[in-house]
């Protein structure tokens, strides 16, 4: 495994609510019931896909806030020099 895919690993299972863990989703339960493990891996990689893509979502906005507040500032600069 690569280094960015197993830091991106590592954020989203930071991220997992704790509801996640203590629901019918974990620990895997193909063994118990009878569900083929290829469907119950494609239902812990969604959540994993899910959850990073929040994360990632975030941190766009987050990004592109400062840099909204940054482009005003260099604004408010330039009219105080022009003016």
């Amino acid at each position: 495994m690569e280094v960015g895919s197993r830091i991106k690993l590592e954020m989203a299972l930071r991220s997992f609510p704790t509801s996640f863990l203590t629901s019918n989703l974990w620990p895997p339960t193909s063994k118990m019931v009878g569900i083929p493990l290829a469907t119950e891996f494609r239902r812990v990689q969604n959540y994993i896909k899910r959850s990073t893509k929040y994360l990632f979502d975030y941190n766009r906005r987050l990004f592109k806030k400062l840099q909204m507040q940054g482009a005003a500032r260099l604004q408010a600069e330039a009219y105080s020099l022009y003016v």
